[in-house]
């Protein structure tokens, strides 16, 4: 199951979105992050019942096709 995307925000070099993770989620509550052009590698870390929300903020980084990302959850 998804999570529900309730707020985003985008400028020309960063961006933030905000995911509502109230509801049921019968496999748990899971973050994955993909990487690479064709999703070459992917990290998924499993988040506790009690997360709410998670915001990831992102922004363009120095070198070309570079992003950096910030993730709280709550």
């Amino acid at each position: 199951m998804f999570a529900n995307e309730e707020e985003s925000i985008y400028g020309p070099n960063a961006w933030i979105d905000t995911y509502d993770l109230h509801g049921q989620f019968p496999d748990g509550k899971w973050l994955q992050c993909s990487y690479g052009m064709l999703n070459e590698i992917v990290l998924s870390k499993h988040l506790d019942d009690g997360v709410t929300a998670c915001t990831i903020r992102g922004r363009k980084g120095d070198k070309a096709g570079q992003n950096v990302f910030s993730v709280e959850c709550r």
